[in-house]
């Protein structure tokens, strides 16, 4: 049975590795029955940050519009602040939220980066705890929809035609989480 009240939440990354890698982006969506609360921060990670001009994004873009998503996607990222200065907020806010269930799309991934985003910063010596329960969002489409090639989060947005909320469709934590969501929503329905 999918919870009527969760977290769902996507991690943008600058690589694969929990143990090499850093947190650049997170983005959460609290689900309740009656309101969506969306959280977003956009993290400095510990490498230098690259120099990319507009006119750069927008030849390599399929139109102005991803263009400018893009391009303001890497001016919030530009003016983002350290792990370390919002670490707190962020501890606060899985904190506070701690009874429900966490949601993600390949599940394992988010939480890896989360644990270790939790062990450098150390939430839990400060009594920031995360949610005891994980779900997986593409585990519960294994189950629900067989027989797909592919579950990754955009063929299952594309197969239950769920649209992008942002403009350009930018790839983005928050948009990501969105977009999670409402295929968690599309599951509870079969």
């Amino acid at each position: 049975m999918i919870p009527t009240e969760y977290i769902y939440v996507d991690c943008e990354t600058t690589g694969l590795s929990s143990m090499r890698d850093y947190i650049t982006q997170l983005g959460v969506v609290h689900v309740t029955p009656d309101i969506l609360v969306q959280e977003e921060w956009f993290v400095s990670p510990n490498i230098e940050k690259a120099s990319i001009g507009f006119g750069a994004i927008r030849a390599q873009c399929g139109s102005l519009d991803d263009a400018q998503a893009i391009g303001e996607l890497i001016v919030r990222m530009a003016s983002s602040k350290p792990m370390g200065e919002q670490a707190e907020e962020i501890g606060r806010f899985f904190h506070e939220r701690r009874h429900l269930p966490m949601i993600a799309h390949q599940a394992s991934f988010d939480l890896s980066f989360l644990a270790s985003m939790w062990g450098q910063q150390r939430l839990a010596k400060k009594g920031y705890l995360m949610p005891h329960t994980v779900l997986c969002s593409k585990v519960m489409a294994q189950h629900l929809v067989p027989g797909l090639k592919s579950y990754s989060l955009d063929a299952l947005t594309e197969h239950f035609g769920i649209k992008s909320r942002r403009i350009g469709g930018a790839h983005s934590a928050l948009n990501d989480a969105l977009m999670g969501y409402d295929l968690v929503e599309k599951l509870r329905t079969l």
